[in-house]
Protein backbone atom coordinates (compact mmCIF):
# COMPACT_ATOMS: atom_id res chain seq x y z
CA UNK A 1 0.00 0.00 0.00
CA UNK A 2 1.10 3.54 -0.72
CA UNK A 3 0.18 6.47 1.45
CA UNK A 4 0.59 10.20 1.25
CA UNK A 5 0.64 12.65 4.10
CA UNK A 6 -0.72 16.18 3.81
CA UNK A 7 -1.45 18.54 6.69
CA UNK A 8 -1.05 15.77 9.28
CA UNK A 9 -3.65 13.57 7.56
CA UNK A 10 -2.58 10.25 6.11
CA UNK A 11 -4.65 8.90 3.24
CA UNK A 12 -4.46 5.58 1.41
CA UNK A 13 -3.51 6.27 -2.19
CA UNK A 14 -3.18 2.90 -3.90
CA UNK A 15 -3.79 -0.61 -2.70
CA UNK A 16 -1.37 -2.42 -4.98
CA UNK A 17 -2.85 -5.88 -4.56
CA UNK A 18 -6.32 -4.84 -5.70
CA UNK A 19 -5.04 -2.06 -7.98
CA UNK A 20 -7.74 0.22 -6.70
CA UNK A 21 -7.18 3.92 -6.60
CA UNK A 22 -8.63 5.74 -3.62
CA UNK A 23 -7.95 9.40 -4.12
CA UNK A 24 -9.62 11.98 -1.96
CA UNK A 25 -10.81 15.09 -3.82
CA UNK A 26 -8.32 17.87 -3.26
CA UNK A 27 -9.74 21.30 -2.46
CA UNK A 28 -8.17 24.53 -1.37
CA UNK A 29 -9.39 25.62 2.05
CA UNK A 30 -11.78 28.56 2.16
CA UNK A 31 -9.44 30.60 4.37
CA UNK A 32 -6.58 30.10 1.90
CA UNK A 33 -8.79 30.99 -1.08
CA UNK A 34 -9.82 34.19 0.65
CA UNK A 35 -6.16 35.07 1.23
CA UNK A 36 -5.06 34.47 -2.36
CA UNK A 37 -8.11 36.23 -3.82
CA UNK A 38 -7.31 39.38 -1.84
CA UNK A 39 -6.07 42.13 -4.15
CA UNK A 40 -4.19 43.87 -1.35
CA UNK A 41 -5.94 47.13 -2.13
CA UNK A 42 -9.51 48.37 -1.78
CA UNK A 43 -11.16 48.59 -5.17
CA UNK A 44 -14.68 49.77 -5.87
CA UNK A 45 -17.11 48.88 -8.61
CA UNK A 46 -20.71 50.02 -9.02
CA UNK A 47 -22.02 46.45 -9.43
CA UNK A 48 -19.96 44.59 -6.81
CA UNK A 49 -19.08 45.53 -3.25
CA UNK A 50 -15.79 43.60 -2.97
CA UNK A 51 -13.57 42.95 -5.96
CA UNK A 52 -11.24 39.96 -5.85
CA UNK A 53 -8.19 38.96 -7.84
CA UNK A 54 -10.41 36.74 -10.00
CA UNK A 55 -12.44 39.82 -10.94
CA UNK A 56 -9.50 41.89 -12.15
CA UNK A 57 -6.76 39.48 -13.27
CA UNK A 58 -5.69 39.74 -16.88
CA UNK A 59 -3.40 36.93 -18.04
CA UNK A 60 -0.06 38.56 -18.80
CA UNK A 61 2.04 38.00 -21.88
CA UNK A 62 5.16 35.96 -21.22
CA UNK A 63 8.29 35.50 -23.26
CA UNK A 64 9.55 31.97 -23.85
CA UNK A 65 13.28 32.37 -23.22
CA UNK A 66 14.07 29.02 -24.84
CA UNK A 67 12.50 30.15 -28.10
CA UNK A 68 15.06 31.78 -30.41
CA UNK A 69 12.32 33.92 -31.95
CA UNK A 70 11.55 35.50 -28.52
CA UNK A 71 7.83 35.11 -29.18
CA UNK A 72 5.41 36.29 -26.55
CA UNK A 73 2.71 33.95 -25.35
CA UNK A 74 -0.36 34.59 -23.25
CA UNK A 75 0.18 33.13 -19.77
CA UNK A 76 -3.23 31.44 -19.91
CA UNK A 77 -1.58 28.81 -22.14
CA UNK A 78 0.17 27.51 -19.01
CA UNK A 79 -3.13 25.83 -18.16
CA UNK A 80 -2.43 23.46 -21.07
CA UNK A 81 -0.04 21.00 -19.44
CA UNK A 82 0.56 19.29 -22.78
CA UNK A 83 2.27 22.43 -24.02
CA UNK A 84 4.07 23.53 -20.84
CA UNK A 85 4.35 20.76 -18.27
CA UNK A 86 7.19 22.62 -16.52
CA UNK A 87 8.09 26.27 -16.43
CA UNK A 88 9.84 28.83 -14.32
CA UNK A 89 8.30 32.27 -14.08
CA UNK A 90 10.57 35.13 -13.15
CA UNK A 91 10.46 38.88 -13.55
CA UNK A 92 10.60 42.23 -11.84
CA UNK A 93 9.01 42.86 -8.44
CA UNK A 94 5.28 43.61 -8.50
CA UNK A 95 4.98 42.37 -12.09
CA UNK A 96 2.18 39.92 -11.21
CA UNK A 97 4.13 36.65 -10.87
CA UNK A 98 2.51 35.61 -7.58
CA UNK A 99 -0.97 36.65 -8.71
CA UNK A 100 -0.55 34.62 -11.88
CA UNK A 101 0.67 31.55 -9.98
CA UNK A 102 -2.14 31.73 -7.44
CA UNK A 103 -4.68 31.96 -10.26
CA UNK A 104 -3.09 29.02 -12.06
CA UNK A 105 -3.14 27.09 -8.79
CA UNK A 106 -6.90 27.61 -8.43
CA UNK A 107 -7.55 26.63 -12.06
CA UNK A 108 -5.46 23.45 -11.77
CA UNK A 109 -7.40 22.42 -8.65
CA UNK A 110 -10.63 22.94 -10.63
CA UNK A 111 -9.20 20.44 -13.17
CA UNK A 112 -8.62 17.93 -10.31
CA UNK A 113 -4.87 18.45 -10.41
CA UNK A 114 -2.77 19.08 -7.32
CA UNK A 115 -0.41 21.98 -7.99
CA UNK A 116 2.47 22.71 -5.67
CA UNK A 117 3.40 26.33 -5.10
CA UNK A 118 6.52 27.34 -3.24
CA UNK A 119 8.45 30.54 -2.92
CA UNK A 120 12.04 30.11 -4.12
CA UNK A 121 13.18 32.52 -1.40
CA UNK A 122 12.33 29.79 1.11
CA UNK A 123 14.50 27.15 -0.54
CA UNK A 124 17.76 26.15 1.04
CA UNK A 125 19.68 24.45 -1.74
CA UNK A 126 23.23 23.22 -1.57
CA UNK A 127 24.94 22.51 -4.85
CA UNK A 128 27.72 19.96 -4.85
CA UNK A 129 30.30 20.02 -7.58
CA UNK A 130 32.27 16.90 -8.41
Amino acid sequence: MLYYKFQDKTEKLIHQKEKQIAIKKFNLQEEYLKKINDTGIKLTHPNKSDLTLDDILVFQDLQDIEDDKKLRINSEILLDLGKYSKCIIFGEEVSGKTSLLMTLQKRFVEKDLIPIYFNAKNLNIQIRRN
